[in-house]
């Protein structure tokens, strides 16, 4: 399995959510990390949101829920596929947080 570059050393400045990525169907499992190198005054929580058409999107119904950054440092999780797309999304409390994440699936 590879690892999947999501974005590298982007500042996040307001709640966002990355594009959708295709899982293969041989994939029972998802791993994402994301690793923040400079937080300004903010909290950032990461989550994984799933669509089987790559335009609506859910939240299960316990969120898959990758941790929360408010400071530099990494966090990581491992889901299991709930549907054909994914998206990393993250809700941003504060300032801003630069952060580089990967996935691997």
């Amino acid at each position: 399995m590879d690892a999947i570059p999501l974005f590298s050393n982007y500042p996040i400045t307001a709640t966002m959510a990355d594009r959708g990525r295709l899982v293969s169907f041989s994939q029972d499992w998802l791993g994402v990390m994301v690793t923040a190198s400079a937080v300004d005054s903010a909290s950032a929580v990461f989550k994984v949101q799933w669509s089987n058409d790559g335009t609506t999107w859910f939240d299960p119904a316990t969120p898959d829920t990758v941790g929360t950054l408010t400071a530099p440092g990494t966090v990581v999780g491992r889901f299991t596929v709930k549907a054909i797309y994914w998206r990393l999304a993250t809700a941003l409390t504060g300032s801003s947080i630069t952060c580089t994440a990967s996935a691997l699936c």
